[in-house]
């Protein structure tokens, strides 16, 4: 990896305090109330507790959502001790309440409503307005600001007991336990909140590692103070599972070149992600009629929609044999690939796409299709590319990084070059006309192994433990 890749982002996490600055931070600051008031420290049975603030509030399940639901319900299945907890707007530890319990299991059965999912709509593009605002605004009072915003934003979630934050709820005493992190941890609060327990109260500190693009490929994320905040955390903890050898050498490179806060040394581990559904309908059986080209992924520049949907324009003007089907989640600066994609149907091309479709809609797609695209710029593994497979179905996928990694253990692969469409058109007509070469990755799909999501928890709890 190229020195170069990181450039951009050495000067600011260079800025982040000293270990004596830290020092003096948990003394001012964030001493979780361990000397101030004993009294509500809340002590518990179980070793291991499970970091899911942000996911048991997000109303939808793709990427780390996705990952985070999975691991803690096989956890669950498999009768495994632990407890799920949150941090406050400050940093504060804090055991999930009930309802939110039910919540994060039952998340597919208490979809918000639509008035709801308009809120979270608004809330994302007010997020992107505040980015640019904030370069015109001082740090010291930028802070301040965010800090005050949070609090009142705590406040108005809890008289709508999405996140409770009542008077009488106990901190929760993490000293000598194991926290594991599951979601990528970008509150300032929290990240300090971390820091101090795995430097002064001896909490043995884990965490998943998706993937550091925002390093990598800043141009296609939005890139603030907040990926940098996270990076922090990669400073004081002891153990990362990264999801792919691709993710695990970018963070050794990365950590070559940051500060350890910690006498120990990092410890990195690959553990790659599960792809099985909670279905016995997986097949290589699919509707009878045109054939369809599904696409899963969320609606964001990085996942490449609108090359593939110029190769597939250059198709349609040669056949009508095929539907393309675009199955995701809403993302960011989404409008350009909106705008392609009503274009296109108003040629009369048949084409379909949807937005927050739940995981047994998924499933339906993925057994009804011929075969699916999924040919990112950059990932930290490719869940579609496995999900894919295991129903049958072979995969046209990005010929370099992680997505190659694993095209090539699991089989049932076409790789293509993301950044050429003439490419992404001649493996997609090779794939539709080709019979020899489908089948030939037919019968690479029937004998791909893979482990399923209860191996992937498994392995998870085994390395948190050992």
């Amino acid at each position: 990896m190229m020195n170069s890749i990181f450039h951009k982002f050495l000067e600011t996490f260079s800025k982040y305090p000293s270990p004596e600055e830290t020092e003096n931070l948990i003394l001012n600051r964030f001493n979780f109330h361990y000397l101030s008031s004993k009294s509500i420290l809340k002590t518990l049975d179980e070793d291991i507790y499970i970091d899911v603030t942000h996911t048991v509030n997000y109303p939808y399940n793709s990427g780390i959502q996705r990952v985070v639901r999975k691991l803690i319900c096989e956890l669950k299945k498999q009768k495994k001790t632990f407890i799920l907890i949150k941090f406050t707007y400050d940093g504060q530890p804090v055991e999930l309440n009930d309802s939110e319990i039910i919540k994060f299991y039952n998340w597919e059965n208490n979809i918000q409503n639509t008035d709801q999912n308009i809120e979270f709509i608004i809330w994302s593009y007010f997020k992107k307005i505040i980015f640019f605002m904030k370069k015109f605004i001082p740090p010291s009072l930028w802070s301040n600001l965010k800090k005050l915003f949070y609090y009142f934003r705590a406040i108005k979630q809890s008289k709508k007991n999405i996140l409770s934050l009542k008077s009488n709820t106990s901190i929760l005493d993490l000293r000598k336990k194991k926290l594991l992190l599951p979601e990528v941890t970008t509150e300032p609060e929290r990240v300090h909140a971390i820091s101090i327990l795995s430097k002064y109260y001896q909490t043995e500190i884990s965490c998943i590692l998706y993937d550091l693009i925002p390093v990598s490929h800043p141009e296609y994320c939005t890139v603030g103070y907040d990926f940098i905040h996270y990076l922090r955390i990669f400073r004081s903890i002891k153990k990362v599972f990264s999801i792919s050898e691709h993710s695990s050498n970018e963070l050794i490179y990365f950590n070559k070149i940051s500060l350890r806060e910690i006498n120990e040394p990092l410890q990195v581990k690959t553990i790659y992600l599960g792809g099985d559904f909670d279905t016995n309908l997986s097949s290589n059986e699919f509707v009878i009629g045109k054939k369809i080209i599904l696409m899963v992924a969320r609606f964001e520049p990085r996942k490449n929609i609108r090359r593939v949907l110029a190769a597939i324009e250059m198709l349609f003007y040669e056949r009508d044999d095929f539907k393309f089907v675009l199955v995701g989640n809403p993302g960011w600066l989404q409008e350009h690939i909106l705008t392609d994609l009503h274009s296109l149907k108003s040629k009369g091309f048949d084409i379909e796409f949807h937005m927050r479709v739940s995981d047994s809609i998924l499933v339906e797609w993925y057994q009804k299709c011929f075969f699916t695209i999924f040919c990112s710029i950059t990932e930290g593994f490719g869940l579609p590319i496995v999900e894919s497979i295991l129903f049958k179905k072979p995969c046209i996928t990005t010929h370099y990084g992680s997505q190659a990694e694993v095209a090539n253990k699991i089989g049932g692969c076409l790789l293509v070059d993301p950044l050429d469409i003439q490419d992404i058109y001649n493996k997609v007509k090779d794939l539709l006309s080709n019979k020899a070469l489908y089948q030939q990755k037919i019968d690479e799909t029937l004998n791909a192994k893979w482990h399923s999501w209860n191996d992937y928890a498994n392995h998870i709890f085994k390395s948190i433990v050992e």
